[in-house]
């Protein structure tokens, strides 16, 4: 069920982005596939595996503010390693290169989330 989850969760936050540049749709979905892949697989697993299994946090609240915290961190760190390796990195860029990097990092962790919920509840159902 995990790597439905975060499979659904990286398809439908790639298509998200690219309806949001929607003139540009299917350039942007290419583009942020496979860093909704790589980042955010790489960001679930410290979270999941790491994190929530490690400190066995028990209440959702905060589990929920913990991952919101990490993916957040994990969104600014994927962009400037994007900006870093495209050599557009300056003062005046650092602000926007975090900004895009959150809003990503927001719609790939929520859209997770949801589905942890809705396949967590699908599967209590069913048992």
């Amino acid at each position: 069920m995990y790597f439905l989850q975060k499979s659904l969760a990286t398809v439908f936050s790639a298509l998200i982005i690219g309806l949001l540049f929607f003139d540009y749709f299917f350039i942007a979905f290419l583009i942020s596939l496979p860093i909704f892949l790589i980042a955010g697989g790489i960001c679930s697993y410290i979270v999941d595996v790491y994190l929530l299994e490690k400190l066995k946090i028990s209440s959702l609240l905060q589990e929920y503010f913990l991952s919101i915290i990490v993916y957040t961190l994990g969104g600014i760190v994927t962009m400037f390693i994007f900006s870093f390796s495209q050599g557009s990195i300056s003062s005046s860029t650092i602000l926007p290169t975090v900004l895009i990097g959150i809003v990503p990092a927001f719609i790939y962790f929520h859209l997770s989330f949801l589905f942890s919920l809705v396949i967590s509840r699908k599967t209590m159902i069913i048992d």
